[in-house]
């Protein structure tokens, strides 16, 4: 099971890898089309819109920027030059996927005039290639305010949507602690998912994803990380390699995820270094931390046991 792929098309509806894990259920606007929450975890807000043909229009802001995703039940045929289109703008741009092909995204932010476009639109379209991939009804879904509310979200702002991010990599006060202080665990509105995170500086977080009992590892920083095809986890004298899986600019998970020698290792490592084609991300002493009964709890939590961090992961 690839953790990122289990997270696919429903991240930041969530969630970060990640993608992340949210801290709250997502939030219904009046008008009971979009739906806005955060991912405490990873960082920012979302807002999403569900079409009849299945897919999902995802508007995801970090620090008042906007991007916009298309996430698919099914994986989309990969492509180099999208269109996002309404009835009076267009404009192209290069389309992000996710390894699973399920989730698509803008490459960086919207620019002031497609977010102005976004505003006033009756529909939009999204199209690879010439081939349309998600076709909304925007006219009546509120989406002028589910737009204005993302961005005010993801600026720390509270309203109808619940509280706003916490911004970066800031931990959620409401996550349980375990006893050494150091992780935090709580579960993800996701089924049979839970998340442990802890931080590295107070600007870069080590995430363990809890997915039906099998743990996986992700980075998340508020710099940019750097990128590349290789990386590396050495636990002491013990080293793994793994593919790092970006989503943006500053996070990313592990592929694949942990195996039996990995957790091994890292249950009786006293540091941590993770990189990425030789460039240190994070390096962590870990002894003393309480890492070996978290990462028990983690899996109990993700396979639905109540313990100290309060309520298990949901069922399927």
């Amino acid at each position: 099971m690839n953790l990122f792929r289990k997270l696919g098309a429903a991240l930041l509806i969530l969630a970060m890898g990640a993608a992340p894990a949210a801290a709250q259920d997502p939030v219904l606007n009046k008008e009971g089309f979009w739906s806005v929450g955060h991912n405490r975890s990873g960082g920012g807000c979302f807002a999403s819109l569900p079409t009849k043909a299945g897919a999902l229009l995802i508007l995801r802001a970090e620090d008042g920027q906007v991007a916009l995703l298309v996430g698919s039940k099914t994986p989309m045929t990969r492509g180099r030059k999208a269109t996002l289109a309404t009835e009076a703008y267009s404009f192209e741009f290069k389309p992000d996927f996710s390894d699973a092909n399920d989730l698509l995204a803008t490459e960086g932010a919207l620019n002031d005039r497609a977010l102005a476009a976004l505003r006033l639109a009756q529909g939009v379209e999204v199209a690879v290639d010439g081939v349309t991939v998600i076709s909304a009804t925007l006219d009546g879904t509120g989406a002028e305010g589910a737009l204005d509310a993302v961005i005010a979200c993801s600026r720390g702002e509270q309203g109808w949507w619940g509280a706003g991010a916490g911004g970066g990599a800031k931990a959620s006060v409401s996550a349980a602690m375990n006893p050494e202080k150091t992780w935090f665990l709580e579960r993800s509105p996701l089924a049979r998912i839970c998340t442990a995170y802890a931080l590295v500086t107070e600007r870069t977080m080590l995430i363990l994803i809890g997915a039906e009992g099998v743990v996986g590892l992700a980075v998340r920083s508020d710099d940019p990380l750097p990128r590349g095809r290789h990386g590396r986890m050495e636990a002491d004298a013990h080293s793994f390699t793994f593919k790092p899986v970006y989503d943006g600019d500053s996070y990313f998970a592990f592929d694949p995820e942990f195996d039996r020698d990995a957790l091994s290792a890292l249950r009786g490592a006293k540091a941590l270094r993770v990189s990425v084609d030789g460039r240190a991300v994070a390096e962590v002493v870990i002894d003393g931390t309480g890492l070996p009964a978290v990462l028990d709890d983690l899996a109990a939590c993700s396979k639905g046991q109540r313990g100290w961090w309060g309520e298990g992961a949901k069922p399927r």
